[in-house]
């Protein structure tokens, strides 16, 4: 809203300027609208879930736009760092998924995830997140 007001008053004042000049005023304006931003819309499970008797079957995350398979992956690891399941494909447009083996061993997980828009521009975010089998 600020640019806009900054750029009225300048066109107004060039406008008054030619006008005193006696000068015709043109003026070429070209003016893009932002893009929608790549967002997290959700992770299942939970940032710091806990899980007592049964952990998650999956993992899922869902973001805001569409996203790039090719660009984009999840994947989740055990406390100690070994990559217990990776996910490329995305059965959707907007969600990643992968399923974990059926039985987790107590301990804290690590879920690593990366996604880029297809929208113009490409925009590039990650982030982590962990949830707990007791």
């Amino acid at each position: 809203m600020y640019y806009r007001s900054v750029v009225l008053a300048f066109l107004l004042f060039a406008l008054a300027d030619a006008a005193q000049a006696g000068q015709p005023l043109i003026v070429i304006y070209n003016y893009t609208a932002p893009q929608p931003s790549l967002v997290l819309a959700s992770i299942d499970p939970a940032n710091h879930q806990t899980f007592d008797t049964s952990p998650p079957s999956s993992v899922e995350v869902m973001f805001s736009q569409t996203i790039v398979p090719e660009k984009s992956d999840l994947k989740v690891f055990d406390q100690y760092n070994n990559l217990i399941t990776t996910a490329k494909t995305m059965p959707k447009d907007t969600r990643m998924a992968v399923s974990l083996p059926a039985h987790l061993l107590a301990e804290v997980y690590r879920v690593e995830w990366s996604a880029t828009c297809a929208c113009q521009g490409n925009a590039t975010i990650s982030g982590t997140s962990y949830f707990t089998v007791y």
